[in-house]
């Protein structure tokens, strides 16, 4: 059992690391999806009052041009997740 959580959590940091430097290249939907796991992972459960705004991701690097777009498109995603 513990190999299987280890080896889950290498996949989802590797998957972070490939879309932060760009080797992992996905349509905007696809990466808001993976990012919102990300984001879930590292803030936990969305919270409207806490945040208000997608300027709560600015501080997790997903993609290497990221947007004010898809950072809204990313809050989407993980508010849907609670």
């Amino acid at each position: 059992m513990h190999i299987v959580l280890c080896s889950r959590y290498l996949f989802a940091l590797q998957i972070k690391q490939d879309l932060a430097t760009g080797r992992l290249v996905c349509n905007e939907n696809t990466t808001a999806m993976l990012s919102a796991y990300i984001a879930q992972g590292e803030i936990g459960d969305y919270s409207e009052d806490e945040m208000p705004d997608h300027t709560y991701l600015k501080c997790i690097s997903f993609v290497p041009q990221q947007t004010d777009e898809l950072e809204q498109c990313i809050m989407q995603y993980h508010r849907g997740f609670g």
